[in-house]
């Protein structure tokens, strides 16, 4: 197998494991921030979104 190819399948199922776990740890990270879900959620999806802009460039 093409090494490159190896390693974008990992980055894919690495950034691809990233969005699930935080998903699942949303509640306790609100909690820890003392902001409702909703706001958390929001700040995570800005923080994603500045991610996937930020590859791009």
């Amino acid at each position: 197998m093409n090494y490159r190819l190896l390693i974008l399948v990992l980055g894919t199922f690495i950034i691809g494991t990233d969005d699930f776990v935080i998903a699942g740890l949303l509640p306790h990270i609100a909690d820890d921030m003392s902001v409702t879900i909703a706001a958390a959620g929001n700040w995570l999806c800005i923080c994603h979104s500045l991610c996937c802009r930020g590859t791009s460039l």
